[in-house]
């Protein structure tokens, strides 16, 4: 029997890019670009991400962490919502 991988903490976290960031020149690039591109238009999580880019995890990572402390990134953690079933009229 196979047990579940321990999941990293925030690995289920959705993005959103609500105002699009400050970036430096070595930051300008045709991946970051696109990255931003999706999140401007849909929420993803790391998962997501990661598996479409080229990036190291710890650069994506500080990235996310570069666009959260500027503002630019909505942060939604899914487990709040976790247990609420819909209300039955």
């Amino acid at each position: 029997m196979t047990r579940p991988q321990p999941r990293s903490r925030g690995a289920d976290l959705i993005f959103r890019l609500k105002a699009w960031p400050q970036l430096a020149d070595a930051e300008r690039t045709a991946e970051i670009y696109r990255i931003l591109s999706v999140m401007s238009s849909q929420p993803v999580n790391r998962q997501w991400l990661a598996a479409r880019c080229t990036m190291p995890p710890q650069e994506l990572d500080k990235l996310l962490r570069q666009l959260a402390a500027q503002g630019a990134l909505e942060v939604i953690d899914p487990s709040r919502f976790a247990g609420r079933e819909a209300v039955q009229a």
